[in-house]
């Protein structure tokens, strides 16, 4: 945790010392820290987010600059994109794809 403290120290410095062209591509050390508080289906809503986001500013910039805002928070408050698939994993009897599993090897 020490180690991780310190790492978004310096990715702070960097994002705030860096050139706007370089910096833009440095991540929020609070945007990486939500998943580790609200779980990790959120993690899901956001890859697919910034994924909805991505492409919609190569089809239309001007309403993706509007209108991003309202879509991020309709994911990540809904949680509607996760909601489904694990209700149907959790009635077929699967564990939640997002765990560890350690063997031998053999």
């Amino acid at each position: 945790m020490l180690g991780l403290f310190f790492f978004a120290i310096l990715v702070n410095i960097a994002r705030d010392t860096l050139p706007p062209k370089i910096a833009k591509f440095m991540p929020l050390p609070s945007s990486m820290s939500l998943p580790f508080f609200l779980g990790a289906p959120i993690s899901i809503n956001m890859a697919l987010g910034s994924t909805i986001v991505l492409g919609w500013k190569y089809v239309n910039t001007a309403a993706a600059i509007t209108y991003v805002p309202a879509v991020a928070s309709g994911l990540l408050a809904g949680s509607g994109i996760w909601a489904l698939p694990s209700a149907i994993m959790s009635i077929a009897g699967y564990r939640p794809p997002v765990c560890m599993h350690f063997t031998n090897g053999a």
